[in-house]
């Protein structure tokens, strides 16, 4: 009697180890999806739940990744970048690729690419949330701050915002942004976070102005033949 109530426990011990195993292995080993790609990782600002940083690292992950892209609502992407596990030029509250502009919580989805064109699930992004608090407009800046351009020339030009001391980029409602060149100068388009100048027919030093909610910020121009 004791021998038959020893290999029954074993047989229980064995079923029992059986299925754990099988449970860990599911966990750890998930199917390889039929595209070669998983759906990847993404972590805001290291997981934090509020963030005044508009451009926050964003910490990435894919096996076989070789390009990624990025959106605000899953639908409107940037254009595919090489992979990196580290990066932080995704503006994540200034209305553009899906994104809406201002403090509140925020979405940032990823998708990946490998060498062959292979995509990560499209109906199953990897994302992240933060809740994000715009901070207060300080100053403008436009880049270049100076330029040299020939006499009917074109060149482009960005205005960004800050925070006080530059602590923090501010995004700007592109709507609400103007362009104005001085003397025979055009700029296209006129309401833009950048605007393309041409310059007049004549050699001179000019200037291009930004102008947004009651801020300005001038840009010298040379032009030369």
């Amino acid at each position: 009697m004791k021998n038959k109530n020893t290999f029954i426990l074993t047989i229980i011990l064995v079923s029992l180890l059986f299925l754990i195993t099988g449970c860990t292995s599911n966990i750890t080993d998930p199917p390889i999806p039929d595209n070669g790609l998983f759906k990847g990782t993404i972590i805001i600002a290291d997981g934090v739940e509020t963030t005044q940083d508009c451009t926050p690292i964003l910490t990435i992950h894919c096996e076989g990744a070789a390009y990624m892209r990025f959106s605000g609502d899953g639908e409107e992407w940037t254009n595919w970048i090489e992979y990196s596990p580290n990066y932080e030029g995704f503006n994540i509250a200034n209305k553009s690729y899906g994104t809406i502009f201002g403090s509140g919580t925020k979405t940032v989805y990823i998708q990946f690419k490998d060498d062959e064109g292979n995509l990560s699930p499209s109906d199953d992004l990897a994302y992240d949330t933060v809740v994000y608090n715009m901070p207060e407009l300080s100053k403008l800046e436009i880049d270049p701050s100076s330029a040299e351009v020939n006499v009917n020339g074109k060149k482009t030009f960005s205005v960004t915002g800050w925070s006080k001391s530059k602590e923090y980029e501010v995004p700007l409602d592109g709507e609400k942004v103007t362009w104005k060149a001085c003397c025979d100068a055009k700029v296209n388009p006129i309401h833009a976070l950048s605007t393309t100048y041409t310059a007049p027919t004549s050699p001179n030093t000019y200037h291009i102005d930004v102008y947004y909610e009651g801020k300005q910020k001038t840009a010298m121009i040379y032009v030369t033949k």
